[in-house]
């Protein structure tokens, strides 16, 4: 949720080269990351220079404009992330400060229960 991994320059490679970069970096990212959830890998050529038409075509270029669309917008995304984020974390942080003050409230019960049946 944190990491956002981009495949750069994936116009200077054919289609088939790009898969094989991908696969391996996903498999590497695999042994990196520990989640269960696939790592979202934007593929494309982020630079100002000219898209690479021969090599990437049509096909390649209708593919970088759509990931570059997804980047920006999970880019503007973050600032909202975060504070659900911030929230989900107060919202364990309150679990947890209400289990410390039962235990305590317990505890603290048997020691007035002790202190009373305890002979003088």
């Amino acid at each position: 949720d944190k990491i956002r991994v981009v495949l750069n320059k994936a116009d200077q490679v054919d289609s088939q080269q790009l898969m094989r970069v991908y696969g391996a970096l996903m498999w590497s990212l695999g042994k990196v990351l520990n989640t269960p959830e696939v790592t979202r890998v934007y593929i494309g050529s982020f630079n100002d220079k000219p898209l690479n038409e021969a090599i990437a075509g049509p096909m390649g270029r209708d593919l970088f404009e759509k990931e570059q669309n997804d980047l920006l917008a999970d880019l503007k995304d973050i600032p909202r992330k975060a504070s659900d984020r911030r929230v989900c974390l107060l919202n364990s942080l309150d679990l947890y400060i209400e289990r410390m003050l039962l235990w305590y409230s317990d505890l603290l019960f048997e020691y007035q229960c002790q202190m009373l049946d305890a002979p003088t």
